[in-house]
């Protein structure tokens, strides 16, 4: 506030300087032009040092005014930070760490010291050459550091969920503190039982219309009309968040290394059918990556050697357990969190425009987060 007060007087002060003191100098030193014309004379002193105190008197009334808005701005921002604000500032911490998961994705199979390799071998029976794995590149390493990002992601995302559960609650509790605290989280349920049974301690913490909206959500309801990009057997994002950090199915989060759609071969000739298509047989795009791991049959042409090796390459396909891909499945969990929040603000915006910024006092953390140790 003090800055722009300054900001303003000391343009108004560099103004009077220049038109009273400064041109009218170089004003009253100039000649006249060929034509007769001294224009030096003429915007002088009896033009600029008016202009100066005109200019000079605007920025000087429009200080307190540019202080207004900007008091109103400030205490705008003050009004419209939602409860949220901290639930989205976790939030935030897995969208960073999901960004460096895939970056280092991309980046450490790229290398061709981390792709596997393929050769080809001529069954004289059939006639076809038979493309299979000859090496795997070592992932140990990587296998390690892939399960301590999602650590990172999954346990970001879900204190996320249970900071605003807690925000919530303490909104609806008269003292400002939630009665049973280490009963406040954001529940996940895969059954209408089980989503009975967190009301009865859980439930009775929220006001009625914020736990409506977040059963609207719960695994047991499916899709419930999102939009979804699953495939293959349904699990809905919040099962699989909750699976990502529960310790006991910690081998969820274990990366696994499939045969990917696409890879990378030398320059052969390929036979090619009477329809013009080559004449080849994909037979292993899916399957875990491994030696022996035969990729496809392909009839080449009369001068291809029997034994090709190297005859090509490819990058992993890294997925989970469940055989989705790492970097999308988690994409999909980081949206669905996303999307909640964005409901809620869209739904009750007259609770997130009266929410003080920042929350303060004893609703900064939920207990179970602090416990959890959750890291950013």
């Amino acid at each position: 506030m003090v800055a722009i007060f300054a900001l303003h007087f000391g343009l108004a002060a560099f103004v009077l300087l220049a038109c009273e003191v400064v041109i009218p100098a170089v004003g009253n030193a100039a000649q006249p032009s060929p034509s007769g014309m001294n224009y030096g004379s003429l915007f002088g002193s009896n033009f600029f040092r008016p202009f100066g105190w005109w200019v000079a008197g605007a920025l000087v009334v429009l200080a307190p005014v540019n202080l207004l808005f900007r008091a109103a701005d400030v205490w705008s921002d003050r009004l419209a930070e939602p409860l949220l604000a901290p639930a989205e500032g976790k939030w935030r911490w897995g969208h960073r760490h999901l960004d460096a998961l895939e970056h280092n994705l991309i980046e450490t199979f790229s290398d061709p010291a981390n792709q596997a390799v393929i050769r080809a071998d001529l069954d004289a029976e059939s006639g076809y050459h038979v493309f299979s794995i000859s090496s795997v590149p070592a992932v140990r390493g990587f296998a390690e550091d892939f399960t301590h990002s999602v650590a990172d992601i999954a346990k970001n995302l879900q204190p996320a969920l249970d900071q605003m559960a807690w925000q919530l609650a303490c909104d609806f509790a008269p003292s400002g503190t939630p009665r049973d605290p280490k009963a406040v989280k954001f529940p996940i349920a895969d059954s209408p039982s089980t989503w009975k049974k967190a009301e009865q301690r859980t439930g009775v913490q929220f006001r009625p219309e914020h736990w409506d909206f977040i059963e609207h959500f719960q695994p047991y309801r499916g899709v419930d009309g999102w939009a979804d990009s699953w495939q293959g057997n349904y699990v809905h994002p919040l099962a699989f968040l909750r699976d990502l950090t529960d310790e006991d199915k910690h081998r969820v989060s274990q990366p696994v290394f499939l045969m990917p759609q696409q890879f990378d071969f030398a320059r052969f000739h390929f036979v090619e059918r009477r329809d013009g298509t080559k004449d080849w047989i994909v037979t292993g795009i899916g399957k875990p990556l491994e030696l022996g791991l035969e990729v496809m049959r392909a009839r080449l042409t009369g001068s291809a050697q029997p034994e090709i090796n190297p005859a090509g390459s490819c990058r992993p396909q890294v997925t989970f357990s469940t055989g989705d891909q790492a970097a999308a499945a988690l994409r999909r969990v980081e949206r669905f969190v996303h999307l909640i929040f964005s409901e809620f603000a869209r739904k009750f915006p007259t609770l997130t425009a009266r929410a003080e910024s920042p929350l303060s006092g004893p609703c900064d953390a939920p207990p179970q987060c602090l416990a959890a140790g959750y890291r950013q």
